[in-house]
């Protein structure tokens, strides 16, 4: 497997927008990330702290909206060469230095052959990477990542205070999230589960490195945030004029359903109405019983696979319209729930 490291003020502005994506369609608040400032002055930061620099967003017409409706699911996000080419502009305001990982590299190069033969011997029916692109960055969470695409190709975003534990989580939620969720319909939390157990309880805990600057994802994020540090961030959002967790709920009102302030116009009829559904019993699950009720006109029509797709229907109209599809969650066995 070739292994290539990469840094460019093009892949920082890639994952600028990466960043303000997750900010602006309510994923980061929906999964207990914490917004700050770039670069870090709080002595309250955490480890679920994601990092991006005070900037003037606005300047970019309507930067917070477009970038809210890019596919999170394409990694690096495809963005319009006119909203690249602005946010690159805005970014190079600042100084970014080259940042310096040649032992990391040197380490990488060890252990990842190791968790890959790790892999082939204990994970059956996996596809492999042909290469593995590590991106250093300034900004973001801890790390982020590509799920392997059909070339063998996965893309890890790594922040420069971050080490191996990050790359080899990256590289194994990136082999498993995909199938998990496909086949065995985990949430987003049930596959950084997986990772996390294999890194700290399994087998392959003994083949790596010490890695004092890696926490385990969940419980990071599950870890209860300061009210300094909730001021903080609210701040920091407030003053790049970015959306705040506050204005980030689905509310249904006059036959209509809204997030925040903005009206869901695509919705159809059905569609509106399951969601009605949904927002009137969150955080509890809709059944698929009740599901069935609403989206079928006879009984003998109930068919599982026909509300699947339905409910990945509304999910990528949900991101369509700048919103996480993550807010519409599987209740395995029961039914669906919208996080709200």
């Amino acid at each position: 497997m070739k292994i290539i490291w990469d840094w460019s003020l093009d892949s920082e502005t890639d994952r600028l927008l990466d960043v303000a994506n997750g900010i602006g369609n309510g994923f980061f608040a929906l999964q207990g990330f914490c917004p700050l400032p770039w670069p870090s002055t709080s002595k309250h930061s955490i480890a679920s702290s994601v990092y991006l620099p005070s900037l003037n967003y606005i300047s970019i017409p309507n930067f917070w909206s477009s970038v809210a409706k890019l596919d999170s699911r394409q990694y690096p996000l495809v963005t319009s060469k006119s909203l690249f080419n602005s946010t690159k502009s805005l970014l190079s305001s600042i100084s970014l230095l080259p940042p310096n990982y040649g032992e990391l590299e040197r380490l990488t190069s060890t252990t990842v052959p190791q968790v890959i033969n790790f892999i082939k011997k204990f994970i059956s029916n996996i596809t492999l990477p042909s290469e593995l692109l590590i991106r250093p960055t300034h900004f973001g969470t801890g790390g982020s990542f590509s799920l392997i695409d059909d070339s063998g190709k996965i893309t890890i975003y790594l922040r420069i205070d971050k080490g191996i534990k990050t790359i080899v989580e990256c590289l194994l939620t990136s082999l498993l999230r995909g199938n998990a969720m496909q086949e065995l319909a985990a949430s987003w939390s049930e596959t950084e589960f997986l990772t996390d157990w294999l890194i700290t309880s399994s087998a392959l805990s003994t083949i790596l490195p010490a890695d004092p600057t890696w926490e385990s994802t969940l419980s990071t994020t599950r870890r209860s945030v300061s009210t300094a540090l909730q001021a903080q961030s609210a701040h920091f959002l407030a003053q790049i004029s970015a959306p705040t967790p506050t204005s980030q709920t689905f509310l249904a009102k006059s036959g209509q359903i809204y997030f925040g302030d903005c009206p869901l116009s695509s919705l159809t009829s059905r569609e509106v109405a399951l969601m009605t559904r949904l927002v009137a019993k969150s955080p509890a699950p809709l059944t698929l019983d009740e599901i069935g009720d609403l989206i079928f006109n006879q009984e003998d029509k109930f068919s599982l696979a026909a509300i699947s797709k339905t409910i990945e229907r509304l999910r990528t109209k949900l991101e369509s319209s700048g919103i996480s599809r993550h807010y519409l969650a599987t209740a395995s066995g029961v039914g669906y729930y919208l996080k709200n």
